[in-house]
């Protein structure tokens, strides 16, 4: 009898969990933290699906081809091979990446968190010592958590370091610094 049950509750689900599989449109549902790059605009053309951080698009022949793509949780897009150059994070699937000024431009992809520790890139490279010496672009600003040198210093806490380490780097003024403790934690230089 309770195998009975178990079969008539194991077919009333697999019916009901269908429809998820393909929630779009048809197509396989993206799992979780992956994406699909497509080498044309509006999920078009040849397309490659992508579930871990990829450092060299070249490998894959699709450097500096990707349009648009779909993406399942949150990613990091980079003009360079390994995370560098001008990086976005995308949140969302995006059928023309000339809207972010990223078509035909991407090189590096990953998978990342953000909470409120700020950025993790799950294990690949956690503590990403490139961001507090290039920085986390935004539109208007660079942000550089517990910024330091080219060769790995901290920064002291004062307005005048502050002001330095943005003009160093060809940006405008400090927007707003951490001078609470020893060194500087947060710095935010305008473009």
């Amino acid at each position: 009898m309770l195998k009975f049950i178990l079969a008539s509750g194991l077919a009333l689900a697999v019916p009901m969990m269908a429809p998820a599989a393909f929630a779009d449109h048809g197509r396989p549902a993206l799992a979780d933290r992956s994406a699909v790059v497509f080498v044309h605009p509006d999920f078009s053309g040849p397309q490659r699906r992508i579930s871990g951080p990829v450092r060299n698009f070249r490998h894959l022949h699709f450097n500096d081809t990707i349009s648009s793509l779909r993406v399942r949780g949150t990613w990091e897009v980079c003009t360079d091979p390994d995370f560098r150059g001008r990086c976005r994070v995308v949140d969302g699937s995006i059928g023309r990446l000339s809207g972010i000024r990223m078509n035909d431009n991407i090189s590096s992809m990953r998978p990342i968190r953000i909470g409120h520790a700020g950025r993790s890139y799950d294990g690949y490279e956690d503590r990403d010592r490139r961001s507090r010496t290039q920085g986390i672009e935004g539109r208007r600003s660079v942000f550089f958590p517990r910024p330091e040198t080219r060769r790995g210093q901290r920064i002291g806490a004062s307005q005048q370091e502050a002001r330095a380490f943005c003009r160093r780097r060809g940006l405008g003024r400090v927007l707003y610094a951490d001078t609470s403790r020893r060194y500087l934690n947060d710095l935010l230089c305008s473009r």
